[in-house]
């Protein structure tokens, strides 16, 4: 089976005034295309033979609003969301 990995920072969580500031082409707001993407996201991948793993940026360490890259315990987070133990 097939992987796809995606990394989501909080916009895919919460309302981002930075990100939600205008309307999309199609009218909705930018916060509800990225709810409705997201809910594709879940269908479809695994409708074509894919497993989805979504791992929040809020999973690893955070200081000052970004990762703190601690290489080990980013790799157990990793191992973690892979079901790799």
């Amino acid at each position: 089976m097939g992987l796809v990995v995606e990394f989501q920072e909080e916009q895919h969580s919460q309302p981002s005034s930075l990100f939600d500031r205008r309307q999309t082409v199609s009218g909705v707001g930018r916060g509800q295309q990225r709810h409705l993407y997201d809910a594709r996201k879940r269908t479809l991948i695994p409708e074509h033979g894919l497993r989805l793993v979504v791992i929040e940026k809020l999973a690893f360490a955070v200081k000052s609003k970004r990762i703190a890259r601690l290489h080990m315990q980013d790799i157990a987070v990793v191992r973690q969301h892979l079901d790799l133990g």
